[in-house]
């Protein structure tokens, strides 16, 4: 005999078969009801709604706290044939009056405190006196639904700000329930808990998982649902089975599992978690500490009927991502993980969760709503079209076919550019093993500041603080997706539900007690003003600006506001010198003195710190033939990315990408979005790439010493494209990454068989001045002295260079790439609009001017440098041979200005110190200008004047006859140079929006137009 198909008729048959068995239990002892008197009191309740004349599928509003009398209504309301509105008593009353509204109900029922709002002009009837009368039917009771009838209406927050009223049906419940009962079955007189408000739809699975399987449901006292410590208790005290418990009590419950005292144990064989990300390993401890346990993770909106996945924990499996996956779709779901297009994505792709099958609610009450959520899919000509429900939630198939969420894909924001996803920050701060909770919100400060906060809760014994976790996060995240601010919290503010209450999250404005103020910023006028740039209401003597959420543009704010206010000549880099308000007052003391900021500049990489004393290389020789295993670092940067593409294309090799990433999964995802980005294809398989996380920067690439080792053991040749690239940072910012991470690199490569480490340079590692000469600049031309290169980036890029040419003179297989000025792709652009040459041209448009000074550009299109990397590194012939690859001959700056004129955007030649003056004032006045985060680089100064500029930027000529003769050798041959490239990149920025695609013809004379480009329009000055 089939089970009935519908929520009341399956009851109905529990009640019948199990009627003396007891079915809810409230927090009083004494109060409990058997099935069968609570069949009987449904019953009661049907004949109040049907006396009422509420026609099959009308909507009754059941106003009352939970309780077996709420059951009885619920149970009634269903059996009569209508739709169940659960209203909280504690909604405010204009709240519940919509919802009432909205739903178009046709009856109230109210419990002990009544209706307490304006009244509705609704006929009503007191539950609690339906539920004490004996029931007027003789007759067997007999529902009057369907399975694909509408059951309930639930109301939920909609980003309007207005509820939308979801429609749920019968069958989609039942195939829930029936799936979940199949993976972690409860048995009769089990006992269960009732944690969620009647109003979240969890509510409808912790009721009718009890009811429908003969189980005791138990009911606590409210004021247990916000103490985790009490609510654990009393379920170990109360012997429960079966529950759902939220995210933010999983640490309580733990750790009452893992204690061994004397009072009473946890009985769980079943838990469902949920609604927010889990961390997987409080799950896997979980299920050790209790081996009857099953857990599973449950994701799903309430459109599709409480689940629409679910992940069975598995206690044997460590995991291998920071949160636990939310499985694969229950039965009655068909999921699919679509991109913008509405195409299906790869397996590890990130996409939308696109949701359909009988599962799927019928939809809004509003049919507007409901028409922009819901959409069919086309299907073959004679096939029924399929429904499906966008989500919004991004996801990713995981290797075994689990889904991973990633975010809300209108969580997606900029911070200063870069694309950041709060939820993977979230991810990483809960690998820190005294993390217990967080979340991430974005604080829009004004329309163009977005900064990340995150908000979190320490274990009570932990010493944690705001630097140790950005320690941590700086080794798992890019400097853009660590947080700007961070506060502590004894627990995250929860909403009924047990979702994170992001609105009663304080924004940094709001802080009382700002972490680590501990000498008040209204005492010190240099605190205040560098709080006061940040938007912070305070700033610690310690505490680093850039750390505190400032970046380049605030950095030279800050620095004008200083110089005002302390009355001195300070420069737009002084906060890349001095960072926090002590070291601020040093510095006003130091000039004060007689001293200057030049002098001042924090103490650069001194290069016996960075020799290889020590080193152990190995004796054995890396294999011969073809590259078999190869590292990858930088598949996140531009050129990394693109010689991922090429190393993919034209090697069989197998690639592993080193990835600064809180996972295996997140490291995957940061690559695959980086060649969308590029337009590159994504065909990458996991035969031939993996994704491993770790960082530059930290001691063995943040592995451990085994999985250091068996790297080392496992490749024979590493492709060093990462670097962290800032053009005003000093070297002692940067040091870490760019060369002590090199250093551990050469390690790895000396371990074990040798590995052929191929270093991927720059060529503002020379100093053009020194090399004035016919020949100019040649690949035997010594690079250096670093006392005269530009910035702190070139400084450490030497530096590392030094290291691998010592790495090659102890006897580690080295070869040097050194890249000129990368620009886009010879066949799809898609350029790096972030590299200095981009800004500049951007910049100079923008302001409609451009220094006097010209030089050579040193262009290197990045498939030319990508393919020319590849070909070099693979066919070395010995160690130590160092490549300058970019075009041959000399393009200069002046004829990118001679072209860019020819192009439409002609520009005014001024001196360089009136053009950087101009540059100030553009600044000031429109705030958007590509080259202000290089201003502090633009206007630095020593005690002498302008550092060095004429020498940086003069028009000093190079040849790589040695690099173009190599590749010629190995049949490769460079684009075509001059113009073309010029053009390329023109075109690029127009398509990219960088500058205006104008509508005068291209080939224009430069002479017949001399309309210069400014924000607001072309119009002729």
């Amino acid at each position: 005999m089939h089970p009935p198909t519908t929520l009341s008729g399956r009851f109905l048959r529990r009640a019948a078969n199990d009627p003396s068995l007891i079915a809810v239990r409230g927090p009083g002892t004494s109060d409990a009801v058997s099935y069968g008197d609570l069949a009987q009191r449904a019953q009661a309740v049907c004949d109040i709604v049907l006396a009422h004349d509420v026609a099959p599928g009308g909507v009754v509003g059941l106003c009352a706290p939970p309780s077996s009398d709420f059951l009885a209504g619920l149970l009634g309301i269903l059996q009569a044939g209508c739709v169940w509105l659960p209203l909280d008593p504690q909604l405010p009353p204009a709240r519940r009056e919509a919802m009432v509204a909205d739903a178009d109900a046709a009856l109230l029922l109210t419990g002990p405190q009544g209706w307490n709002a304006r009244k509705t002009g609704l006929p009503e009837a007191d539950l609690v006196s339906a539920c004490r009368e004996r029931c007027r039917s003789t007759t067997t009771p007999t529902p009057r639904t369907a399975p694909d009838d509408v059951a309930y209406v639930l109301f939920t927050s909609g980003s309007t700000g207005h509820p939308k009223g979801v429609r749920g049906i019968n069958r989609g419940v039942l195939n829930v329930l029936d799936d979940i009962q199949e993976k972690a079955e409860l048995r009769p007189a089990d006992r269960c808990a009732w944690w969620c408000n009647p109003s979240f739809d969890v509510s409808i699975y912790e009721c009718f998982s009890a009811l429908l399987q003969g189980c005791e449901l138990l009911i606590p006292d409210p004021a247990l649902r916000a103490d985790a410590d009490a609510y654990t208790r009393w379920l170990a005290a109360q012997s429960v089975c079966g529950a759902y418990v939220p995210g933010f009590m999983l640490p309580a419950l733990l750790q009452r599992a893992q204690s061994h005292g004397t009072g009473p144990q946890l009985a769980l064989t079943r838990l469902l978690v949920g609604v927010e990300p889990i961390a997987a390993d409080v799950l896997t401890n979980l299920t050790t500490a209790l081996p009857a346990l099953r857990i599973l993770n449950g994701y799903g909106p309430t459109e599709a009927s409480i689940c629409a996945t679910l992940h069975l924990v598995d206690a044997q499996n460590t995991p291998q991502h920071a949160v636990a996956p939310i499985g694969r779709p229950v039965r009655g779901i068909v999921a699919d993980v679509l991109d913008e297009d509405g195409d299906p994505v790869r397996p590890g792709e990130v996409g939308e969760l696109h949701l359909g099958g009988a599962n799927v609610v019928p939809g809004y009450l509003d049919p507007d709503l409901t028409a922009d959520r819901f959409w069919y899919r086309a299907a073959p000509q004679g096939q029924e079209r399929s429904r499906r429900y966008r989500t919004g939630d991004l996801v990713r198939e995981l290797p075994g076919r689990d889904l991973m969420f990633v975010g809300r894909a209108d969580d997606q924001v900029k911070i200063r550019g870069h694309r950041v996803e709060p939820e993977e920050v979230r991810k990483a701060l809960l690998t820190h093993p005294d993390v217990v909770d967080a979340a991430v919100t974005v604080w829009e400060r004004t329309a163009d500041d977005r900064r990340l906060v995150a908000h979190v809760v320490a274990r009570a014994d932990s010493a944690v603080d705001t630097a140790g976790l950005r320690e941590h996060l700086a080794s798992k995240l890019p400097p853009a997706m660590v947080p700007s601010h961070i506060t502590f919290l004894d627990r995250l503010p929860r909403t009924a539900n047990g979702k994170v209450d992001r609105d009663a999250l304080a924004t940094p404005d709001h802080w009382q007690d700002p972490a680590s103020c501990d000498e008040a910023s209204a005492d010190d006028p240099v605190a205040a003003c560098l709080a006061d740039v940040l938007g912070l209401p305070g700033l610690g003597a310690d505490d680093d600006f850039f750390l505190a959420g400032g970046h380049s543009l605030t950095a030279v704010t800050a620095a004008a506001r200083l110089a005002e206010q302390l009355d001195l000549p300070l420069p737009s880099h002084t906060l890349y010198v001095a960072s926090t308000p002590r070291r601020l007052h040093e510095l006003e003391q130091w000039i004060r003195a007689g001293g200057d900021v030049g002098s001042f500049t924090a103490e650069e990489p001194a290069a016996e710190q960075y020799d290889l004393t020590g080193l152990q290389v190995s004796d054995t020789p890396p294999p011969a033939g073809p590259a078999r295993r190869i590292l990858l670092t930088g598949a996140t940067g531009y050129v990394g990315v693109h010689l991922l593409a090429e190393l993919q294309r034209s090697t069989t090799a197998h690639i592993t990408c080193l990835v600064r990433a809180g996972d295996r999964h997140s490291a995957e995802a940061r690559v695959r979005d980086n060649l969308a980005r590029r337009h590159l294809p994504d065909d990458l398989t996991p035969d031939r790439v993996a994704f491993l996380p770790g960082d530059l920067a930290a001691p063995r690439l943040g592995l451990d010493e085994q999985d250091f080792r068996a790297l080392a053991h496992d490749v024979d040749h590493i492709f060093h494209t990462a670097a962290l690239v800032d053009q005003v940072a000093p070297a002692t910012v940067l040091r870490g990454a760019n060369i002590d991470g090199t250093r551990t690199l050469i390690e790895l490569a000396a371990t074990g068989q040798l590995s052929w480490l191929h270093h991927i340079s720059t060529m503002s590692v020379y100093w053009p001045r020194g090399h004035d000469t016919p020949q100019g600049i040649t690949e035997q031309t010594d690079t250096g002295p670093l006392d005269r290169l530009l910035n702190g980036y070139a400084h450490t890029k030497l530096h590392a260079e030094h290291l691998a040419t010592s790495a090659a003179a102890a006897g580690v297989p080295v070869t040097i790439h050194r890249l000129g000025s990368v620009t886009g792709h010879t066949v799809h652009a898609g350029g790096d609009t972030d590299t200095f040459l981009y800004r500049d041209v951007i910049g100079c448009i923008q302001m409609g001017r451009t220094a006097a000074l010209d030089y050579n550009l040193m262009l290197t299109p990045v498939d030319f440098a990508t393919t020319a990397v590849r070909a070099l590194a693979l066919n070395a012939r010995r160690s130590g041979e160092a490549y300058n690859i970019t075009l041959p001959g000399a393009y200069r700056w002046s004829q990118l200005v001679e072209r860019l004129a020819h192009r439409g955007y002609p520009l005014d030649v001024l001196p360089y110190e009136k053009w950087v003056a101009a540059l100030h004032d553009d600044i000031a006045q429109h705030h958007d200008n590509a080259l202000a985060p290089l201003l502090p680089l633009l206007s630095r100064r020593t005690a002498q004047g302008p550092f060095h500029t004429e020498d940086h930027y003069t028009p000093v000529p190079s040849s790589n006859h040695h690099t173009l003769q190599r590749l010629a050798d190995l049949g490769i041959a460079p684009p075509p140079t001059g113009h073309s490239v010029a053009d390329a990149c023109i075109t690029d920025l127009q398509q990219q929006g960088k500058i205006p695609s104008l509508a005068r013809p291209f080939t224009a004379s430069p002479s017949a137009d001399t309309t210069l480009y400014k924000r607001d329009d072309t119009a002729t000055q």
